[in-house]
């Protein structure tokens, strides 16, 4: 049997941020399902990777007759506000190397949720703005223009609890079985999967599982870890059996970074 916490604090605080996963039929009923794109700029066939393949896709948008469609935020790699030959001639410069061409950075802003900062990208929409869900807990979940969304949220945990809290691996363990249980309660999520590992000197949780909602598929990736004082998660979700490997990075990389 997993060892559970001593402190009865936390465990009330992680229940509350089940509020995200419980408000995925909101998400759902408020977006339409689209193909699953990614967000590192350039990459705009959305499979993970900048490759040449990219800059036929874009050629293609720009030419017309071809029903090719590219998000801004994905083509516009020369950072003009619009999608235009600039942006295939850098991308192509950028495949070729030795022209010193660097992409734009994954994320280029940042975000308080409650007492932590998140990274952040200015091109997502904001489908909830950081607020209060009460006794300390801090939401804030955003969109892209692939309909991927990402939620960031943040508990404050007092000083005894959060030391018992990172004393053990088994309790990683138990808080991201209480994710699976949830995915499988919201979401119908049959193939959850919880794994913990250490990266840096910080030790993270990580659930993965894919299910139904009102009859769209769904993928998730949930990340967290427990630092400052503070109980950090962040979530990324697709409409999609699977989750790309693109989204998993982002929610990973954001988690990472966020702190006080």
């Amino acid at each position: 049997m997993k060892k559970k916490f001593k402190h009865n604090t936390i465990l009330a605080k992680l229940l509350c941020i089940m509020l995200a996963i419980s408000m995925l039929p909101c998400f759902v009923t408020n977006a339409e399902a689209a193909e699953t794109g990614a967000d590192t700029v350039g990459d705009v066939d959305g499979d993970g990777s900048i490759t040449p393949k990219d800059v036929t896709k874009l050629r293609r948008y720009l030419a017309g007759g071809w029903s090719v469609d590219v998000a801004t935020e994905d083509g516009d790699v020369d950072e003009d506000g619009a999608i235009t030959p600039k942006d295939v001639t850098k991308l192509r410069r950028y495949l070729a190397g030795g022209w010193e061409i660097s992409l734009p950075a994954l994320f280029n802003s940042s975000v308080k949720v409650g007492e932590i900062t998140f990274p952040l990208r200015t091109s997502w929409t904001a489908y909830m703005a950081p607020a209060s869900q009460g006794n300390g807990v801090y939401l804030a979940a955003y969109m892209t223009s692939n309909m991927q969304i990402y939620m960031y949220e943040s508990v404050a945990v007092p000083e005894k609890d959060f030391k018992e809290a990172v004393s053990s691996k088994a309790n990683f363990e138990y808080i991201g079985q209480m994710f699976v249980d949830e995915l499988a309660k919201q979401a119908g999520a049959t193939n959850p999967k919880v794994e913990v590992f250490d990266e840096g000197g910080v030790t993270y949780g990580k659930t993965t599982g894919s299910g139904n909602v009102q009859g769209i598929n769904m993928s998730f990736a949930i990340y967290f870890k427990l630092q400052d004082n503070s109980f950090i998660v962040t979530m990324a979700m697709e409409m999609n059996s699977s989750i790309s490997e693109e989204s998993d990075a982002i929610a990973f990389e954001a988690c990472k970074a966020a702190k006080k």
